[in-house]
């Protein structure tokens, strides 16, 4: 099916295995309705749009579920703060004028996240979720991200978390092997949670300029011992590191003099520690 206008469920649909392509002329489409669920739920969906201008195309105005893919080949889609959850991949073509914009809602991904021209945009409340086994492919910042499945970060760039990092016991977050590391940003009102596995061949950075509430109950276990796990804070302060261990080197690095690190009893570190400093 192909639509060229707006979209109102006011009944059922039923999208079986098929696609939906929105493709409009014009900006300020809308997206209503039951569009989750039995009655309301697409299979595949695809936008396209003509119209080169930097304004909404698209109106997302209920929770949206897509069982397989959601494709923003051009155009931009505000959702509105609803929730839209894709069973597989969520694909945001690089190019000008096309944006995916979050709101404060969460997008839930089941397999791969592909954005490599950051246009995935949200706020502090937003929330990524990573639930299967998938690629992360993204070239900006993430305000939360949740993974409760097996994730592997593919971009070359930095990846910015600025607000709660949460890895879920039974998830796995792999750094990959084209670093860019991972950053959490996230301090004071945030958290960083590692309840499931980080590995990889890059570093993973805590840095920020207050100390998250941080819990590492999970397993840290790098590509080998030469990979950082790393604490950098910018404030003058004394900041508290859990017990956990890791196979690769711990590492602390302020940027700032009078920074005390405490260091909980039990923390294990095959690779060694490492101090730097680096004062601004």
């Amino acid at each position: 099916i192909t639509i060229t206008g707006s979209w109102a469920n006011n009944g059922t649909f039923t999208a079986a295995s098929g696609t939906v392509t929105f493709s409009s002329t014009t900006a300020a489409q809308v997206i209503a309705g039951t569009l989750s669920g039995a009655t309301g739920k697409f299979y595949n969906l695809i936008f396209t749009t003509t119209d080169a201008t930097a304004a909404d195309d698209w109106e997302i105005q209920a929770a949206l579920e897509a069982a397989n893919d959601f494709t923003l080949s051009a155009g931009n889609i505000d959702s509105n703060s609803n929730a839209v959850t894709v069973t597989q991949d969520f694909t945001i073509t690089n190019a000008a004028n096309r944006d995916y914009d979050a709101g404060t809602a969460t997008l839930t991904v089941g397999r791969h996240l592909a954005d490599s021209g950051n246009k995935f945009t949200d706020v502090a409340s937003a929330e990524l979720k990573m639930t299967g086994t998938g690629n992360l492919n993204s070239a900006g910042d993430l305000a939360k991200l949740t993974v409760s499945g097996t994730v592997t970060k593919t971009s070359s760039n930095n990846m910015l978390v600025t607000n709660n990092f949460d890895i879920q016991l039974g998830g796995n977050l792999s750094t990959g092997t084209t670093c860019g590391a991972i950053r959490h940003t996230g301090g004071s009102g945030t958290n960083l949670t590692i309840a499931g596995t980080l590995s990889g061949s890059c570093a993973f950075w805590q840095v920020s300029a207050t100390e998250p509430t941080i819990s590492i109950t999970g397993t840290v276990s790098f590509a080998t011992t030469a990979i950082e796990f790393i604490f950098q804070y910018s404030s003058v302060g004394t900041y508290t590191i859990p017990a956990f261990t890791t196979n690769g080197y711990l590492t602390l690095f302020p940027v700032t003099n009078d920074v005390t690190y405490t260091i909980g009893a039990g923390t294990m570190s095959a690779g060694g520690y490492l101090f730097k400093h680096n004062t601004a």
